[in-house]
């Protein structure tokens, strides 16, 4: 396996001991299987949730957390399978630009299928900034515009973008690693 060097604190501690925890399924980023074309708005969508650790229960979870608390090996979320449960994906606002809901884009196996709806079932990917400003008025609540280049925006109109980020990304690493 890789040397866990894209992940960071809890994550990373959890992951290098899954061999002794129990029910360590492994994190959201080597779960998904994302097209190259579009890793930037993944990533950007998925935020820290990228390296989100899935478990198979909440006994799971309550062993991993004692783990880092008797290692003080920092912090890490967890999403326990048997107790997910994602709201229904409003439709994608009509227009151009409009490439599809993150969720339908990328693939993964079918036990992580509430998983990837709760994380990237509210998050349209779109083509550009100018799309985005034609649509942002159109977004139901928490629904979230992605670019192909990873910007974000809210239907607040709260903006996250700017240049490129250095070296791969965390999907991308997962995906040569496989």
């Amino acid at each position: 396996r890789q040397s866990l060097t894209a992940y960071t604190g809890g994550a990373k501690a959890v992951l290098a001991a899954r061999s002794h925890l129990p029910g360590i399924v492994g994190a959201v980023a080597e779960l998904l299987r994302v097209p190259k074309q579009f890793d930037a708005a993944i990533e950007a969508a998925l935020g820290p949730y990228s390296q989100a650790i899935v478990v198979d229960d909440w006994e799971a979870v309550k062993s991993a957390i004692s783990f880092l608390r008797r290692e003080s090996a920092g912090w890490a979320t967890f999403l326990p399978l048997d107790s997910l449960s994602a709201p229904a994906a409003p439709s994608a606002p009509a227009g151009g630009g409009v490439i599809g809901h993150a969720f339908e884009l990328v693939s993964f196996d079918d036990p992580f299928r509430e998983m990837a709806r709760l994380l990237l079932g509210n998050v349209v990917v779109i083509d550009s900034l100018d799309t985005a400003q034609q649509l942002r008025d159109n977004l139901r609540p928490a629904q979230r515009l992605v670019t192909l280049k990873g910007e974000v925006v809210r239907q607040s109109g709260m903006v996250s973008g700017g240049s490129d980020r250095q070296g791969l990304g965390i999907l991308a690493q997962e995906r040569e690693w496989r």
